[in-house]
């Protein structure tokens, strides 16, 4: 009996080197071989040179220790050998055609909870594709979308608040993970009714006079520090965190205010505010996806990151 199990384990040790040595392309390239009726099909088929394909070939039978086909005057045949492993490479190929179609009844089934945290009104074609293809990926999902403070938001991400943070002027915590998401650009706009209305004016100086409208705890600090760099704000109109309530004040009439190109670009093209400078040089608010790596439930964040498409 302990001979016998002896030469079980020997045995099984023995398959398991089998598999774990063997190069599976071999395999693959074998069953181009036996669908294509030979090398030289083979190699057009698979876009190939010969000899590489022969090569291929060559190092399966040395490694099985077979011989696997013949080529002679009757043209390309399988030996016993090669019968076997084409039924075998037939069926691992249709195995392997069928896993996608498994992966994604998978994903179809997936319960994923992604809760999202960001500053109001961002405006990203790359951020809106991301949402778009993770809905899409794993219909199952619940997304949430908490708007908060810019300073918040690495906090919320860094102690499981949420999965996924969209901040601007990020602290750069060594314990999260930062994708740069977009740049945003900004000018001064009014209401139409605003005495500066359809007035581009480049002295910026002068605009230390205006009364402005804030976004309070939501403004950048590189916007707020040029802000404040031309005594804009010293007078102050109103304050909101919320960008449509600022756009409401402003149609109204109440102040000027620095704000981001993307977010009034609507309001500008139907006349509803209007550009008091052009966009202002230099000034770029850079935007990041904020992830913690470390956290219980990065498994959310990870399938959203894998969506999010290339900077372009």
């Amino acid at each position: 009996m302990a001979n016998r199990a002896e030469r079980q384990l020997s045995e099984s040790l023995s398959a398991r080197r089998f598999v774990r040595n063997l190069d599976w392309n071999l395999i693959k390239v074998f069953h181009e071989i036996v669908k294509n009726d030979g090398v030289t099909n083979a190699a057009k088929a698979m876009s190939r040179q010969q000899p590489a394909v022969s090569s291929a070939l060559k190092r399966l039978e040395d490694y099985l220790g077979k011989i696997l086909c013949e080529r002679g005057p009757g043209g390309f045949a399988l030996t016993d050998h090669g019968i076997q492993l084409a039924e075998l490479a037939a069926k691992l190929d249709q195995l392997i055609g069928s896993l996608q179609t498994v992966l994604d009844e998978i994903d179809n089934e997936l319960t994923i909870q992604l809760q999202i945290a960001t500053v109001g009104n961002i405006v990203s074609d790359r951020f809106d594709r991301t949402i778009r293809a993770f809905a899409v990926k794993y219909p199952r999902a619940e997304l949430s979308i908490h708007v908060a403070p810019y300073p918040q938001i690495e906090d919320m991400v860094l102690n499981g608040d949420a999965d996924v943070g969209i901040c601007p002027d990020p602290r750069m915590d060594s314990r999260l993970s930062y994708e740069f998401l977009f740049s945003e650009r900004h000018l001064v706009v009014c209401g139409p009714t605003h005495p500066l209305a359809n007035r581009i004016t480049a002295d910026f100086e002068a605009l230390a006079d205006e009364a402005f409208v804030i976004p309070g705890t939501d403004e950048a600090q590189i916007v707020k520090n040029f802000r404040l760099r031309y005594g804009w704000g010293r007078r102050k109109a109103g304050q909101s965190l919320d960008y449509g309530e600022l756009k409401r004040l402003l149609m109204a009439g109440v102040g000027v205010a620095l704000l981001p190109n993307d977010t009034v670009l609507p309001e500008l093209e139907q006349g509803k505010l209007c550009a008091v400078t052009d966009l202002i040089n230099g000034l770029e608010d850079d935007i990041f996806l904020v992830t913690n790596a470390a956290s219980p439930r990065y498994f959310a964040a990870s399938k959203f990151l894998e969506l999010l498409p290339p900077r372009e």
